[in-house]
């Protein structure tokens, strides 16, 4: 994580904006690996995976900043050249060429877009049924595993959006933010309980 927050210093000038944008982003990153939503919600550990989950997580903040007044314009659009350029230079990174990368970008740019708008319209809605719609489509990409996993990933949208609701905008605005844990299915916590070895 040190090293993509080294590559954002050093992407942007120094401002206030700047610091906080990155320190959103690098939180949102950072929740985004977290192993269990490639254990218990079964979300594939793939390229279109990581990116799928960098992007639910960034929205979650997103949609937080929405909610500022007067809004934090200069914070959600550092945020977003941040997510942009470390995708650039990710493709970089794992071997694609200069002539491909840009249209690689240009084609998960038209899908980040696509799916902050489907989130935000979930969410705002209220409708489970919907939210778990889009998390399929768009998470798992219609190849749904089996269990509960898309419920589960459901309510944990619901309760991320819910928790970064209730930090201040103070502290939001200063980049001082914390997720909650993944969700352990009940299933996955009795095993656990009740073999010492787990």
């Amino acid at each position: 994580m040190s090293s993509l927050i080294h590559f954002l210093k050093n992407l942007f000038a120094a401002s206030p904006g700047r610091e906080t944008a990155i320190a959103l982003y690098s939180g949102a990153v950072g929740q985004a690996r977290q192993p269990a939503f490639f254990t218990h919600y079964k979300i594939p550990d793939t390229l279109d995976g990581r990116f799928d989950l960098v992007v639910l997580h960034l929205y979650l903040v997103l949609h937080r900043l929405s909610a500022i007044k007067p809004p934090c314009n200069d914070v959600q659009m550092i945020l977003q050249e941040a997510f942009f350029a470390d995708l650039d230079r990710s493709m970089r990174e794992i071997g694609v060429g200069d002539l491909a990368v840009g249209k690689h970008v240009k084609e998960m740019a038209s899908a980040y877009f696509g799916r902050l708008q489907a989130y935000d319209h979930a969410l705002d809605s209220g409708d489970e049924a919907a939210l778990m719609d889009v998390l399929a489509r768009n998470i798992y990409r219609g190849q749904l595993p089996s269990g509960d996993c898309v419920e589960r990933l459901a309510s944990y949208v619901r309760r991320q959006a819910a928790h970064l609701e209730a930090i201040s905008d103070e502290d939001i605005c200063a980049g001082r933010v914390h997720f909650l844990s993944p969700e352990i299915s009940e299933t996955t916590k009795s095993r656990h309980e009740d073999d010492p070895r787990a």
